[in-house]
């Protein structure tokens, strides 16, 4: 309520006050309605799938990594001194 308003301007200070709820109450409705963008579900399910894609990859790698070493350690073995 603006500071100015005095006891005497109390119908004046309700509906001020009744407006400022409903404005509140009106733009939480406005936010609420808003389709753009991803949901939090949708936030959660993306990243869900972007952790499993990157978890797959490093198990493909690392499967990789270790048949080149696996390699080269038998290379080496039947090289000889």
């Amino acid at each position: 309520m603006p500071a100015d308003l005095q006891w005497s301007d109390a119908p004046i200070a309700a509906i001020y006050s009744w407006y400022a709820r409903y404005q509140k109450m009106e733009a939480l409705v406005t936010f609420l309605k808003e389709e753009e963008g991803l949901t939090t579900v949708e936030y959660a399910i993306a990243g869900g799938l972007v952790g499993a894609a990157v978890v797959a990859a490093f198990v493909d790698l690392g499967d990789a990594v270790e048949g080149v070493i696996t390699f080269i350690t038998g290379e080496l073995n039947t090289a000889g001194p």
